[in-house]
Order: C-alpha cells, then structure tokens, then sequence
C-alpha cells in the first residue's frame, strides 16, 4: 500500500506532509474537516483536480489530525493506492 498524507488550505493550497504516493495514483482519498469547510465553495473540484482517479470520502470532524498536530481551518486529506486489494464505495 502506498499512502500520501496532504493538507488542503482554506486558501487551496496543498501541503504534502508524509507519503510516497503520487496524487494522480491514488485510488480512495479521506478527507477530514470542519463541516463548513467540506462544503465550501472549490473544495470538491480542488480534491477531484488534486486527486483525479481517486473515489471521495468526505468527513466532517471536529478534530483534523495530521501527525501529530491538529489543523482546525484545513481540511487533512489522506489518500491511499492498494497494490494487491480491490474496494468498492456502497452507499446505504
């Protein structure tokens, strides 16, 4: 598995913090946020321009970690790429 730890500003801009996957690999992306945050204006085309291939969980969080720091404005977006695994997103 290969993973890439990112922090999506309120400004869009990315920060990497941790990871060797390239954002275009990336095949399930969670993103952690505030609710208003999530649901701002630009942050879904920023994920999906950021994250073309990937499948989108969002959710809403009072605290966003990242390592070991808290991000209260930012949106923490870990993404992931299965070599051996397959996943599918069922809504229910």
């Amino acid at each position: 598995m290969k993973l890439l730890q990112t922090i999506l500003s309120p400004s869009f801009t990315w920060r990497d913090l941790s990871g060797n996957l390239d954002p275009a690999d990336a095949g399930l992306v969670l993103t952690f946020g505030l609710r208003r945050a999530i649901a701002a204006p630009g942050v879904l085309a920023a994920l999906q321009a950021r994250f073309p291939a990937a499948r989108q969980i969002r959710v809403s969080t009072a605290g966003n970690f990242a390592d070991t720091e808290i991000h209260d404005e930012d949106l923490v977006c870990t993404s992931l790429q299965l070599e051996a695994s397959t996943f599918r997103c069922v809504a229910g």
